[in-house]
């Protein structure tokens, strides 16, 4: 579809990625509203929204905004951006990696030092 509005190329790129990145917000805040949260051993999600005595108001807030994008996005001939969830677990698997080792004991030694039961 042909854009009703004529913008530069830079500005229709910066305009995409903001409004793309507010959809998926928003999308998320939709996941929020009615999945239940994570909860493993030593991580838990908090999740007041699944409850949230306005959780109706919320969706429908969210369902206009994402009215007004879709109308927006139309109007100025943006496309979809794309978001591989397998490359964002790899990326954040790769940020942990680095996490995890920090935990050996000859890092962990940089804090202070380490017990032996520990270091086992």
């Amino acid at each position: 579809m042909q854009p009703s509005v004529r913008i530069p190329p830079n500005h229709l790129r910066v305009l995409q990625t903001a409004l793309a990145g507010l959809e998926g917000l928003l999308l998320r805040l939709e996941r929020a509203l009615r999945e239940p949260p994570l909860l493993g051993y030593l991580y838990r999600e908090m999740n007041p929204l699944l409850n949230h005595p306005r959780a109706g108001l919320i969706w429908n807030e969210v369902a206009t905004l994402r009215g007004e994008l879709r109308r927006l996005g139309t109007k100025l001939g943006l496309g979809v951006s794309e978001n591989d969830r397998l490359g964002e677990f790899r990326s954040r698997l790769a940020v942990l990696w680095v996490d995890l080792e920090e935990l050996r004991p000859q890092r962990l030694a940089g804090y202070g030092p380490v017990s032996p039961e520990l270091a086992d």
